[in-house]
């Protein structure tokens, strides 16, 4: 369903460097998950790069991935609110008024992304 995410295990065996963090977003409700992995899970900064978009699927899966791809946990779900749609209405707002209002001027370094 639209917003819905899944942050999911992703692991081969003990300590192998292959393990990771998987972040799966439901951005429209149709479409492949949008997928974000961690590979550095030891960090007190949790630092995702986008991956290849997933099938629906991963959303609620646990369990062994097929092709000796190691096996899926889910760790987390819920609902997130995808604020970049958002933003380019705010951006365009701010271009209307950043030659009126010296406020909005200082406004333009602030940007929140999802």
């Amino acid at each position: 369903m639209k917003g819905d995410f899944t942050l999911s295990y992703h692991y081969f065996t003990q300590r192998d460097s292959r393990n990771h963090l998987e972040l799966f977003l439901d951005i429209d409700g149709i479409s492949p998950l949008e997928t974000w992995r961690n590979f550095n899970g030891r960090e007190q900064k949790r630092r995702f790069t986008a991956a290849p978009a997933h099938r629906r699927v991963y959303l609620t899966y646990s369990g062994v991935i097929s092709g000796n791809r190691g096996r899926l946990r889910v760790l987390r779900n819920g609902k997130f609110i995808d604020r970049r749609a958002r933003m380019a209405e705010v951006d365009a707002a701010q271009d209307v008024h950043r030659s009126v209002d010296r406020r909005a001027r200082m406004a333009d370094s602030i940007r929140v992304i999802l």
